[in-house]
C-alpha cells in the first residue's frame, strides 16, 4: 500500500488497484460525489501516470464509524458478558485493522486486555437508574 497526498493505492491479488479515499464528513450519506473520484483520479495519475489509461471498475462511498473524540472503542463492553467491540477508527480503520484484530484476538484467547489497547477500553460507570432511564 502506498500513501501520498492524502490518498492510498492498494494493489489486490486479482490485479486490480484500489484508490482511496476521500475524507468528507457527510454523516450517513453514502452517495458518490463528482468531486471525490475526480480528486482521487488526479492524484493517483500523478503518482502512477499509466493509470490515466485504465478504466474505473467500481466506485463506492462507505461510512466511517468514529467517536465524538475520534478515539476508537476497543475491548469488552461493560455489563455485557462475552461481547467485544472494535469500532470507531474513523478513516484509519484500514490502517489499524491488523493491530486491532491481533489485539482483540489476544484479548479473547488470553482473557486479559493487551496493554496497547488499554487507553481505548470502555470504562465501567456507575449509573443510577432513577437519574438515567
Amino acid at each position: 500500500m502506498t500513501a501520498n497526498k492524502d490518498i492510498y493505492l492498494a494493489p489486490k491479488p486479482d490485479g486490480t488497484l484500489v484508490v482511496g479515499a476521500t475524507k468528507a464528513d457527510v454523516g450517513f450519506d453514502t452517495s458518490v460525489s463528482v468531486e471525490g473520484p475526480l480528486h482521487l483520479h488526479i492524484i493517483a495519475t500523478q503518482i502512477i501516470p499509466a493509470l490515466a489509461h485504465c478504466s474505473i471498475q467500481r466506485m463506492w462511498a462507505g461510512l466511517r464509524p468514529k467517536t465524538l473524540d475520534s478515539r476508537p472503542l476497543l475491548g469488552p463492553i461493560p455489563s455485557w458478558e462475552n461481547v467485544m467491540i472494535a469500532s470507531g477508527h474513523g478513516g484509519f480503520g484500514i490502517l489499524l485493522s491488523v493491530i486491532t484484530g491481533e489485539s482483540i484476538s489476544e484479548l479473547v484467547t488470553a482473557g486479559e486486555v493487551p496493554e496497547i489497547i488499554r487507553p481505548f477500553v470502555l470504562k465501567k460507570t456507575s449509573r443510577d437508574p432513577k437519574q438515567h432511564p
